[in-house]
């Protein structure tokens, strides 16, 4: 099954229900401790000059121009994870065990942005597709929940942002992979990644995570401001990051 990808494009809204949401569940989701708390079947490089020249590397950083002379800079100094995609099929990108609950409903969000390329660059170029999967059982089976596309060179630098909501049947995994294999122009980054409980969804108990409590299912009016919440908080994180095309 794939979930149409929804692209937060509005302001936030209901700030007391993004204030009281639920604690994400992804380790590390804006990589601002780094190279932690995920695995992936990429090659990481640490962020010097030219270090992602190669296809299948990725690291951590806060500027695509300063590992990849034909990416472009992004604004801010918030850190995101870059990548030169593979141009072979299959390769997970990042990919995390999350402690979700049985019979609880998840929001999951994720931003996503092309990367290539600047003026320097000397033409051709390959999109990516990133496609956010979600499975009990390591994969074997697997539901898309949303994908972003790139389109290369006119969307360099401006990030996307996906949201989905799911029922869990006990702790999952989630990943994301590239569907796309192009050799020139297939690169990317990812930013805040998160999975959050829906409140009054599942039959945790209030003190685990994702739990609900049975006296504060909100009423419907409530319920729909708090989904708005959570959809607003990827909006809110991608407002401080709109990105220009980095030229110099």
């Amino acid at each position: 099954m794939k979930i149409t990808v929804f692209l937060a494009a509005f302001a936030l809204a209901a700030p007391g229900a993004a204030a009281n949401a639920a604690a994400n569940l992804v380790v590390n989701g804006d990589f601002s401790d780094g190279n932690t708390g995920f695995t992936s079947q990429y090659t990481y490089a640490a962020p010097t000059s030219g270090a992602l020249m190669p296809e299948t590397r990725y690291t951590i950083t806060t500027d695509p121009r300063s590992v990849h002379p034909y990416w472009v800079r992004v604004g801010g100094d918030n850190s995101i994870m870059v990548v030169n995609g593979a141009t072979s099929a299959g390769k997970t990108v990042w990919q995390e065990n999350i402690a979700t609950i049985a019979g609880q409903a998840y929001q999951f969000t994720a931003s996503a942005a092309d990367v290539c390329c600047n003026s320097a660059h000397p033409g051709r170029y390959a999109a990516s597709e990133l496609e956010f999967e979600v499975s009990a059982d390591n994969f074997a089976h697997f539901t898309t929940l949303a994908t972003i596309d790139t389109a290369p060179p006119k969307d360099a630098g401006q990030f996307q942002t996906a949201t989905a909501t799911f029922t869990a049947t006990g702790a999952m995994e989630l990943r994301v992979v590239d569907a796309l294999t192009g050799r020139v122009g297939n690169d990317f980054a990812l930013d805040d990644i998160g999975v959050f409980a829906l409140p009054g969804t599942g039959g945790g108990s209030p003190a685990s995570p994702g739990g609900a409590d049975p006296s504060a299912v909100p009423e419907p009016r409530s319920w729909a401001l708090m989904i708005v919440g959570f959809a607003g908080l990827g909006a809110a994180a991608r407002s401080r990051r709109r990105r220009m095309l980095g030229l110099a």
